[in-house]
């Protein structure tokens, strides 16, 4: 049995947090409120389990709270009351914008609710959040879709995507057994959180998770009854938005015997796959033996004015590649360079934002923010085959 919420049980899980290696104050750590319905707790209750996290924020030790609640759970008051106490960011447990969806779901609150909710939410300050669940029953791939506009039609800060599974004792498990309801399969569930995913952030909103996160009582022989449970979906999709993006370029089969990838060290293993897969899928599609590097090189300070500007306006537009025009003295030196940023706070290096490469004819900058751009093929079956992305 889960131990009850009290402001004891939330201090000794915040020590706790504090004394793991993986704890990291400079990344303004926030304190979240998950599982429920925050905001329908009795104010007393809200204020009392608030009021435990407070003094560790005021201490700087976490800089903010986050709740989750449902979208017909809000008002001006709970808002004014939980802003008081540190809270920036809520989270809506939308799940469809679907009417009929919502119904068969038996979620008790509408599409319309989310709209006033998250209106509610900006008017008062506050970040949005909006959790959505495909493959609830009545749901198809294009009703979800709908969905996915619909949410880019609010403009949250954040997305979540979790998508439905049957789990042991609730009302989805007995529609299952009685054959009325069947889960998406892990295959159709990448596939339409990869397309949700693609749409959501080329709209500009992240998705900052993807599947049920794992814990004790989830993982339980018996537990899950069935759907698309992974304990790395989020990574299959990840991976599934990277060779989507790299098919476009591949040689076709037989067109070269070896390709050579040059990935940025951190997103190896989405190149690769999990358990590899995607490695093995790319020779297949080829024909050819694929190799990896590691790619990251520093920028000279001096070359970086010359395309700074270029890098801001294709990060603003979303572009995939920016032609950039450099004196020859420079061109005829630089084979390919990347621009990273710094953080203020850490003087920690972030992810690179751009890739820079000589090319024929003229120099291409790749914006690659999780968007690879990628593909070298070498030992070409015959001279001149190779190409150079």
């Amino acid at each position: 049995m889960a131990r009850r919420l009290d402001p004891s049980s939330i201090k000794e899980t915040l020590e706790r947090a504090l004394q793991s290696p993986k704890f990291e104050k400079a990344r303004d750590p926030e304190v979240a409120f998950y599982g429920g319905t925050f905001t329908s707790l009795p104010h007393a209750r809200m204020v009392q389990l608030l009021g435990a996290v407070s003094p560790y924020i005021k201490e700087g030790l976490f800089s903010s709270i986050r709740v989750s609640t449902r979208p017909d759970a809000l008002d001006s008051k709970k808002l004014e009351l939980i802003r008081e106490v540190h809270v920036t960011t809520v989270e809506l447990g939308t799940q469809s914008m679907d009417y009929g969806v919502l119904d068969l779901a038996r979620r008790g609150h509408r599409a319309v609710d989310t709209i006033h909710s998250v209106h509610l939410l900006k008017e008062n300050g506050f970040k949005v959040g909006i959790q959505l669940m495909p493959g609830l029953p009545g749901d198809t791939e294009k009703k979800f879709m709908q969905t996915v506009d619909a949410v880019i039609g609010l403009a949250p800060d954040m997305v979540r995507i979790y998508p439905a599974v049957v789990i042991k004792g609730t009302e989805l498990a007995t529609l299952y057994r009685e054959k009325r309801y069947r889960p998406l399969f892990l295959e159709e569930a990448v596939r339409v959180c990869k397309e949700a995913c693609l749409q959501l952030e080329e709209s500009g909103i992240p998705v900052i998770r993807m599947g049920l996160m794992s814990s004790p009582s989830l993982l339980e022989k018996g537990r899950i009854i069935a759907g698309p449970w992974h304990e790395a979906f989020g990574f299959l999709v990840r991976s599934a938005i990277h060779h989507e993006k790299i098919g476009p370029y591949l040689p076709e089969k037989g067109e070269t015997k070896k390709i050579r990838l040059r990935v940025p060290f951190r997103e190896i293993p989405l190149v690769t796959g999990f358990k590899n897969r995607g490695l093995r899928s790319i020779e297949e599609k080829t024909g050819a033996k694929v190799a990896i590097s590691a790619h990251c090189v520093s920028v000279d300070a001096r070359y970086r004015r010359f395309f700074q500007d270029a890098v801001r306006g294709a990060v603003a537009a979303r572009d995939t590649r920016v032609r950039v025009n450099l004196p020859e003295r420079i061109r005829s030196g630089l084979s390919a360079c990347e621009i990273s940023r710094r953080t203020a706070k850490t003087g920690q290096a972030r992810p690179p934002e751009a890739f820079f490469q000589k090319g024929a004819p003229g120099n291409v900058l790749f914006i690659f923010r999780h968007r690879p751009f990628f593909l070298i093929p070498v030992s070409p079956t015959r001279p001149g085959a190779g190409r150079t992305f």
